[in-house]
């Protein structure tokens, strides 16, 4: 980041995948900065082996990759903590999205694991409701959900004590850090868990949907989607949930409900 012609000049090289540019914008967005130009070429390039600068790749040239550069100039930013702000929030952005789309495989594996369970399970709810669930959770792996995160969690506890903790090892995308909290309580700011979702998962019907009270980090700047599908035990009990935060497609807004 550097300082030219009385603006702001912020430059990022990436390699090429989704949601750099909307997920970059929304950083600089939020903080009401005026931008005066923005140019983002995807290139061909080559590099040597401990990824050092090679010049542009000639047509053909296999050993080449995609890299995408970002450069846009901003009101002018003279102050160095603001500026460290700007640079330490883009790479924390650049680092979600890194995630998200290295894991997306990943995730799609755990809805269809998710829809397995269901099959198996022994769930004490009518036939119907079962169906539903499946179906809707086949819907949303059908490109109608941008998966962002996806983490398991157990219940542990009972009665009043009762509470969900993310299994060590499990989160995918911006959720591989287990201490990310999507709910915001009145007395102890942002939580893993909401007290609503915790009484959700004691009844036994398989989904939970709803909306986190933190905004998205990646493509689009606005609370992200929640879909939990409870885990259940040999005897029908639930156990925790696996849990999916992601983006409704645009595709999926303008859709028939006939047809969702």
């Amino acid at each position: 980041m550097g300082i030219r012609d009385s603006h702001t000049v912020i430059e990022i090289v990436n390699d090429d995948m989704p949601f750099l540019l909307d997920s970059v914008s929304a950083v600089i967005a939020r903080r009401g900065l005026g931008v005066h130009l923005v140019a983002h070429p995807v290139l061909r390039v080559r590099r040597t082996s401990d990824g050092c600068w090679a010049g542009i790749a000639e047509n053909g040239d296999g050993g080449a990759k995609a890299e995408s550069f970002i450069h846009i100039m901003i009101d002018e930013q003279h102050d160095a903590e603001k500026l460290k702000n700007i640079r330490d929030h883009l790479a924390a952005v650049l680092a979600d999205v890194r995630a998200a789309v290295s894991d997306w495989r990943g995730m799609l594996a755990q809805i269809d694991t998710s829809i397995a369970d269901i099959r198996q399970s022994k769930v004490p709810i009518a036939v119907e409701e079962v169906d539903e669930s499946i179906a809707f959770l086949e819907w949303m792996r059908d490109n109608h959900f941008t998966l962002l995160g996806c983490a398991e969690l157990a219940l542990t506890g009972k009665g009043d004590a009762v509470s969900a903790v993310q299994l060590p090892e499990s989160g995918l995308g911006v959720l591989r850090n287990p201490d990310v909290k999507l709910f915001r309580s009145r007395s102890d700011g942002l939580v893993a868990i909401s007290p609503e979702i915790l009484e959700s998962l004691q009844r036994p019907g398989p989904l939970i949907i709803t909306k986190t009270d933190v905004r998205s980090s990646v493509h689009r700047d606005t609370h992200m989607d929640y879909v939990g599908v409870k885990r259940y035990g040999a005897d029908g009990k639930v156990t925790g949930e696996r849990r999916f935060v992601g983006l409704f497609t645009s595709g999926a807004y303008s859709l028939s409900l006939i047809h969702i």
